[in-house]
């Protein structure tokens, strides 16, 4: 019976493909208005059987549209301001929720009204053959994850009271108007037939991945209690049973993937400092409830609010945190007033974390405990650390029978600043919790295998892959009879250089395969078998890479003996889409991209894949690619948006550098620019270490976060040219100038019709430090941008980067800045890389950006810079956004920096008037106005 329902009218667009070159636009150049208009593709979802697919087409302010798509009829239908769509685990429906129009909202913002009195969000019901019908309204929706029948959602608007048929009308009996809960009401969503039925004002919900069992608590406002009640919601019958209604609070509420057993955490005493949580597990068997645990400590140790908690996919486990000690007092000590209470925070130099760190971490430094198993069969726990400062990695998908733990030793030994870090792992049994050392201070990452019989790493001292076999605890490097390189060539870190990487385990773990730089290996982790290139088909030209496609995928090719696989033309760039097969190591088919691949993705089955490939001038467009690569069909055209503009087009080029240790390195660049240009034309050189691989990377029109982007500012007339920079150790500030010079050197040499005279730089975080050096050693640039730059690598060698709470000492010592050794081994070094002790020298004109909030940088880096240029009587601005991090994320601000660092490099580098921003400044007392 349908109990909640709200007409709602939709405008629907049938087999129609995504066109917007209708709609009018500037010539030539990007505007501000171009670029808010423009539509973006995002959000592609896939049902688990590839049926349905889905994708959102949105502007940057505007109205959205999501389309679905059937690939058993190849039909497709777009939904008017869709903005989310969540697809069933049978891929027979799909919901949608449709926002209001962006006027409405806005104009509800203007008239300052509450946000409850704003237009509010319809649900809509979409069958696999695009039938629809609208729910009605939402707030929020529960959508489990492997639902076919059901969802959940909440909603502002309280159910109607049904009559009581056997009442008569009175006017001296009024009926009392029930007290309005301050919870939404929740209602369940039969998917197949759209009836909604209401559950109850839920306060917290957990639902089963199923969607069958939902677990919900309540208050009763008719009571005034503080109470709560908890209640399983069965959608089968469509009946709540209460399970517990003597707490005052419930939290870590959870129930296992198919609704048969059920866990939380509650407190009775709402007065209680600390509050002491009680465990009740239950299981549902035969329609009857038994209580397996239900108790306030579990062998000794405590529970809290805050650790993870987990069910695992076959309801055999239960993951969970436990406590060693009595929880410590919670609430303020009344007996004091404010004005008696001391405010501090201690730091120590035994700190296991630094204080920062603990600052930005409190939720998880709460969470932390003793991870443990709970075997749902024998009833018992196993625990799988021993402090609350080991780490466990499981998984919930897969019931492996070992877990791979680790400890921080670089941490334990205070050392807050180590990269890479210095862990020792363990593996633990979980049938005995018996312990396992792995290794012990290794400075890798490594990793459990998917079938649990290896724990892997790359050894980044001797260059080799180690595994450690868990059945005889035996360590030995794997690989060894191929004679490669292993590491990545490009590293030029003062740290132990990475492993290109490693794709995978195929079945069983029988093999591994691993990475050089052009290759793919297939290795047997015994080291028994030879190690087989499986790439014979390529060269040293390319490199060839796995692409994993679908979801739940935990061995190559558990899907399907045919596998994918990206060859790139190392010179070129262009990428080839290869089907693989992994039983005779042969190419199944080839797809040749135009250019490179954007997104490659599937379900966990089926005969379809979401494709998308781009090139500078072709936008990302959605197709849909047969699994084997036979066929191809575009569904969207979004490019047609730039039909009358500018974009000029892209050009790699070689250059070589020498760097200050006297090694010469062979480098590339990258040139936008549109050659039709009658006239000289100015340039951008942007630059953040390497960027000669985004060839073929697709720059779609948008506001910018906090670097340029060269496809507007090619249609404003510019050139935009990006060097490739690398570095010796205890340098990078000249090593990145002479990369740069090099490459703008050879940049002028190819382009001649680039104007010398009117160069500008343009960087951001590293690459605004970089800006920031570069102007204290040329005059070569008329107009500079340093977004987030470091100024002074004395004071920010002892900063911390807010962000995380982590020190800033990595990285200077064995980080991006380079330097390769503490402040007090070469203080000179940190000197000569800083431009705070060569700004005199700086003639060019400079814009910095540096946010309040910066969590990377501490912005008191820029103020350093602006106020030595200030002193100085150098010509520098700068912008500061308030409540903003190391990039913009409100669009206000994006919008503003786009708009203000055009007009900068206008005036300087094409002699447009000086925006009034500029020449005036904006006064304290006139900010916002």
């Amino acid at each position: 019976m349908n109990v909640f329902r709200l007409s709602f009218l939709i405008i629907l667009y049938y087999n129609s493909l995504f066109n917007l070159s209708a709609q009018p636009r500037s010539a030539g150049s990007f505007s501000m208005d171009d670029i808010a208009d423009f539509r973006h593709i995002s959000e592609e979802t896939i049902s688990k059987n590839s049926r349905l697919m889905a994708w959102k087409s949105a502007p940057v302010e505007g109205d959205a549209t999501i389309t679905l798509l059937n690939n058993d009829t190849r039909d497709t239908i777009t939904l008017q301001r869709a903005d989310k769509v969540y697809i069933n685990e049978s891929g027979t429906y799909a919901l949608a929720v449709i926002k209001p129009t962006f006027q409405d909202i806005r104009a509800a913002k203007l008239a300052k009204k509450s946000k409850d009195k704003w237009p509010k969000d319809i649900l809509i019901r979409i069958s696999s053959t695009f039938k629809i019908d609208t729910v009605g309204e939402i707030e929020k929706l529960y959508f489990p994850n492997k639902t076919a029948e059901y969802a959940y959602f909440t909603t502002a608007k309280r159910p109607e009271p049904v009559k009581d048929s056997t009442s008569t009308d009175s006017a001296a009996t009024p009926t009392k108007k029930p007290k309005e809960p301050k919870e939404k009401p929740l209602y369940c969503l039969h998917l197949s037939n759209g009836d909604t039925t209401f559950v109850g004002y839920a306060a917290d919900v957990a639902e089963s991945a199923d969607g069958l069992r939902l677990l919900y608590t309540q208050k009763n406002p008719e009571t005034g209690s503080d109470r709560k009640a908890l209640y399983l919601y069965n959608a089968s019958n469509k009946a709540s049973q209460l399970l517990d209604s003597t707490a005052f609070d419930y939290k870590k509420l959870l129930l296992s993937d198919q609704g048969s057993y059920l866990s939380w955490l509650s407190v009775s005493d709402s007065t209680a400092d600390p509050s002491i949580w009680r465990w009740s597990l239950l299981e549902w068997k035969k329609s009857t409830f038994r209580t397996i645990f239900s108790d306030t400590l579990l062998d000794g140790k405590y529970f809290n609010s805050y650790g993870r908690w987990a069910f695992s996919e076959s309801e055999s486990r239960l993951y969970l945190t436990l406590y060693p000690q009595r929880p410590l007092h919670e609430k303020p000590d009344t007996t004091k007033t404010d004005d008696e209470k001391p405010e501090f925070d201690l730091y120590t130099h035994t700190d296991y974390h630094l204080m920062t760190w603990q600052l930005a971490n409190i939720d998880q430094l709460k969470a932390a405990g003793i991870s443990t198993l709970f075997d749902l069969k024998q009833n018992k726990p196993i625990y799988l650390t021993l402090t609350p400062e080991e780490m466990a990695y499981y998984r919930t998908d897969v019931d492996q029978p070992w877990i791979l733990t680790a400890r921080n030793a670089g941490l334990d030994a205070g050392r807050n600043w180590e990269f890479p870090n210095q862990f020792t792992y363990f593996i633990v049994n979980v049938n005995n919790g018996r312990r396992i050392e792995v290794a012990r201070d290794l400075r890798a990452l490594a990793e459990l295998s998917p079938a649990a019989k290896y724990v892997i790493w790359f050894d980044r001292d001797d260059l080799h892959w180690k595994a450690f076999r868990i059945r005889d605890q035996r360590t030995y490097a794997i690989a060894t009879d191929i004679s490669t390189q292993w590491h990545d060539h490009e590293h030029d870190v003062p740290s132990p250089p990475p492993a290109y990487g490693k794709a995978g385990f195929t079945a069983d773990d029988r093999q591994v395969w691993l990475y050089d730089r052009h290759h793919i290996y297939a290795a047997d982790p015994e080291g028994r078998q030879k190690t087989v290139l499986l790439t014979a088909f390529s060269d040293t030209l390319h490199s060839v890479r796995y692409q994993s496609v679908y979801r739940r995928e935990r061995f190559i090719g558990e899907k399907s003996r045919n596998v994918y696989l990206l060859q790139r033309n190392l010179q070129t760039m262009n990428e080839t889409l290869l089907s693989f097969n992994i039983a005779n190591n042969q190419i199944s088919n080839r797809h040749t991209l135009n250019m490179a691949l954007h997104r490659l993705q599937g379900g966990e089955f089926g005969q379809w894949l979401l494709l998308r490939e781009e090139s500078y001038l072709n936008y990302p467009e959605i197709q849909t690619i047969s699994t084997d690569l036979a066929r191809a069909h575009k569904w969207t055209n979004a490019g047609s948006q730039y039909e009358g503009k500018i974009r000029g087009r892209v050009y790699s080029f070689p250059y070589s550098v020498k760097l200050s240790n006297d090694s010469v390195v062979q480098l590339r660049g990258l040139v936008y620019i549109e050659e039709q240009q009658r006239d000289k034309i100015p340039a951008i050189v942007y630059y953040y270490e390497r960027n000669s691989d985004n060839l073929h990377r697709h720059y779609a029109p948008r506001y910018s976060r906090s670097i340029i982007n060269p496809m507007i500012y090619v249609s404003h007339g510019y050139a935009v040219i990006i060097p490739d920079i690398t570095y010796s150790t205890s340098n990078p500030g000249e090593d990145g100038l002479r990369c740069v010079t090099a490459a703008v050197d050879e940049a002028l040499k190819r382009w001649p019709q680039i104007d010398s005279t009117r160069l500008g730089l343009n960087g951001q975080s590293w690459g605004g430090y970089q800006t920031a050096y570069f102007i204290t050693q040329t005059s070569r640039y008329k107009a500079a941008f340093a977004g987030a730059p470091v100024a002074n690598m004395t004071s920010a060698y002892g900063g911390i980067r807010w962000g995380t709470g982590h020190s800033r000492i990595t990285q200077y010592e064995e980080g991006q800045s380079r330097i390769g050794v503490s402040l007090w081994d070469d203080p000179q070094a940190y000197i000569r890389n800083s431009p705070l002790f060569h700004l005199p020298n700086v003639t060019t004109p400079l814009l910095v950006m540096h946010n309040d909030r910066d969590g990377a940088v501490p912005y008191y880096q820029g103020i350093e810079l602006f106020m030595g240029l200030k002193r100085l009587n150098k010509p520098v601005w700068m912008l500061i956004y308030n409540k903003e991090d190391h990039n913009l994320t409100q669009l206000k601000n994006m919008k503003d920096l786009t708009q203000r660092t055009l007009e900068f490099y206008n005036h300087f580098l094409k002699g447009e008037p000086m925006p009034r921003w500029m020449k005036e400044g904006i006064p304290a007392h006139r900010k916002g106005l």
